[in-house]
């Protein structure tokens, strides 16, 4: 598969709103604009609705996503034991408010 995407509708507390659950293009496809097309995509359907969109990111991506109105509005982090030598995995909550 060259690129994986998977968009979800939560509802309840936070009804209506649209999360990017996975968003992955396999290495080897990478930087021919495909992820860019769906999230793009995504976006303007969300813009269409009215709806504000939300995602988590890894730090890898980090950087992709504000080319499309994402901003970052929280940092986890994630430290492991106190006998890992593993250093702490991060990822980033963003936000994009509909436009237009």
């Amino acid at each position: 598969m060259l690129v994986r995407l998977a968009l979800s509708m939560k509802y309840g507390e936070r009804a209506n709103r649209p999360v990017l659950k996975i968003l992955y293009t396999n290495p080897e496809y990478q930087h021919r604009g495909v992820a860019a097309a769906l999230l793009d995509w995504g976006c303007r359907k969300a813009d269409q609705l009215g709806l504000t969109t939300y995602l988590e990111s890894s730090p890898v991506a980090r950087d992709f996503y504000p080319k499309f109105g994402f901003i970052e509005t929280k940092t986890y982090s994630l430290t492991w034991d106190r006998w890992s030598d593993r250093p702490p995995v991060q990822w980033f909550q963003m936000v994009r408010k509909p436009e237009g």
